[in-house]
C-alpha cells in the first residue's frame, strides 16, 4: 500500500469516466433505476464522462479510538484532468488538499497542512513545523493509480471499474441513514439531498489485508457526486469525510497546485523515493 503516508481516510469515491474504454461494454443503467450494489458501481463508471475539474469545501472528522482524541480538519479539495495525459494514466490526475483548520476537541491548532499530488510527486507542507516533505508514489514510467480504493488510508479513488472493486470488496446497496451513527446522520441532514449509501467490507478471500474494516459512501442520487463516507480502520478509529459546495468544471485556481516554497530558513525538507522495482538497477 504506497499512500499508507497519507493521513487520513478520504476515500470519497468520485464518479469515474476516466478509465479507457472496453470492447463492448455492458450499458449501465439509469441511475434512478439503480436497485444493487453492482448497478450503482457500473453507472458510477459513466457519471464522469466530461468532468475536468472538481472543487468542494471539505471537513475530515476522525476519532482516535484508544486515546479517545476527536481530530476536525477543514479546507478545500481540488482536482482535475490534466489535458494531453493518457485517460487511464495516473499523471492524468492531479488533486490538492489544503486544510486551513485543526480542532482537536474545542481547541483550534496552528497546524494547517498542505498535500500536492502531481501525478507522481506527493509533496505534504506542514508551516507550523517547518517541515515540507516529497515522497515519490509512482515510479517514472508505470501506470499506477495511486487514487485506488485501499491503496491507503487517505484514497481519492477515481476512474476505477466496477470490476475491480468487486474483486477486491464485498458491495451493498444500504438504506440512506444505516450504519452511520448519530453524526453521520447529522452530516447526511445537512447535505438536503437523496443519497445512495454503498457499503463496502474487505473480501475474506483476498490475499492482502486492508487499511479499513468497513468503508460506507454516500453519492447524491441527483447527480452522483460523493458526499460523504465514514470508514472504520483496523485499529477501530472511525473517520468522516465531507464534500460541501461542490462545483463541477469550474476554473481552478493554478496556485493551488503550486508547491509552497520554504519561507526562511530551519525548514526541514524530506526527499524520498520509491526502491527500484524487482529486477531493475
Amino acid at each position: 500500500m504506497r499512500l499508507l503516508i497519507l493521513t487520513g481516510a478520504l476515500s470519497l469515491a468520485v464518479p469515474a469516466g476516466f478509465a479507457a474504454p472496453e470492447a463492448a461494454p455492458a450499458a449501465a443503467p439509469n441511475h434512478a433505476e439503480v436497485v444493487s450494489a453492482a448497478e450503482l458501481l457500473k453507472t458510477l463508471e459513466t457519471s464522469g464522462e466530461g468532468m475536468t475539474t472538481l472543487r468542494a469545501d471539505i471537513r475530515y472528522d476522525r476519532r482516535f479510538l484508544l486515546q479517545g482524541d476527536r481530530h476536525v480538519r477543514d479546507g478545500s479539495l481540488y482536482f482535475k484532468v490534466n489535458p494531453g495525459a493518457g485517460p487511464s494514466g495516473a499523471r492524468g490526475r492531479t488533486f490538492a488538499i489544503h486544510f486551513d483548520e485543526l480542532y482537536v476537541g474545542d481547541r483550534l491548532e496552528n497546524d494547517p497542512q498542505t498535500w500536492i499530488f502531481d501525478g507522481r510527486w506527493l509533496t505534504e507542507v506542514r508551516p507550523a513545523i517547518k517541515r515540507l516533505t516529497r515522497r515519490e508514489v509512482v515510479r517514472e514510467g508505470e501506470d499506477f493509480d495511486p487514487l485506488r480504493i485501499g491503496e491507503g488510508p487517505m484514497p481519492i479513488p477515481i476512474g476505477q471499474k466496477a470490476a475491480d472493486i468487486l474483486s477486491r470488496y464485498d458491495a451493498e446497496l444500504r438504506p440512506q441513514n444505516e450504519g452511520a451513527g448519530e453524526d453521520g446522520k447529522a452530516y447526511l441532514t445537512g447535505l438536503k439531498e437523496e443519497a445512495w449509501q454503498l457499503l463496502l467490507t474487505p473480501r475474506k478471500d483476498r490475499p492482502d489485508k486492508d487499511e479499513f474494516r468497513e468503508i460506507r459512501l454516500w453519492y447524491s442520487k441527483a447527480t452522483l457526486l460523493p458526499r460523504l463516507a465514514r470508514t472504520i480502520n483496523r485499529a477501530g478509529d472511525e473517520s468522516f469525510v465531507a464534500l460541501i459546495n461542490l462545483e463541477r468544471n469550474g476554473a481552478l485556481p493554478e496556485a493551488a497546485f503550486a508547491v509552497p516554497e520554504p519561507g526562511d530558513a530551519g525548514w526541514e525538507i524530506q526527499v524520498e523515493t520509491l526502491p527500484p522495482p524487482p529486477g531493475g538497477d
